[in-house]
């Protein structure tokens, strides 16, 4: 008998990295056991930083990373439910983007997708917002934005779960 056991996922924590490793291992029953193995995503920038103003290029402009962590994202965010939503799941204890917005936004859409269920907690002039992914779309927060520097976080509603994401900026309605 054979039994496959998920090991873990190991998140790239610096900032630009280029790939992700997700660590996959079998046990067989009895004294042998098979070597963990790497599955490499390449030319996919992971957990980058940007910077935007109005009319930016592309729209939408798009960041990639690995959701969840073993912070709980009301701790992170100091509260439990904020105007846009639940602060609900697991992320990381540091951000996942930093985003320097240069000019006010009239309406901005920063949305996440991904295969499961994941959260979003953004920390930034004003305030601090998060979001539960209500609908099939996955969590956005939307409206307008004040200049400054915003922190990001997409996390996963349950923990030790980490799902590949993309986080989506768009002016577009």
């Amino acid at each position: 008998m054979q039994i496959v056991q998920h090991v873990g996922v190991q998140r790239l924590m610096a900032r630009g990295a280029m790939v992700s490793l997700v660590l996959l291992g079998a046990v067989v029953s009895g004294m042998s056991h098979r070597p963990l193995m790497a599955q490499v995503v390449r030319n996919q920038p992971m957990f980058t930083d940007t910077k935007l103003g109005p009319r930016f290029i592309p729209d939408p402009t798009v960041l990639r990373g690995l959701s969840g962590g073993e912070a709980y994202t009301e701790t992170v965010a100091g509260r439990l439910k904020t105007e846009t939503g639940s602060c609900v799941g697991f992320i990381s204890d540091k951000p996942d983007h930093e985003v320097r917005l240069t000019s006010f936004f009239n309406y901005l859409n920063l949305q996440v997708a991904s295969s499961g269920d994941t959260i979003l907690l953004v920390r930034g002039p004003g305030g601090t917002w998060c979001n539960d992914d209500r609908t099939l779309a996955g969590p956005s927060i939307a409206g307008q934005w004040m200049p400054g520097d915003y922190q990001i976080w997409v996390g996963s509603i349950n923990s030790e779960q980490y799902l590949p994401y993309e986080l989506q900026f768009s002016e577009a309605r």
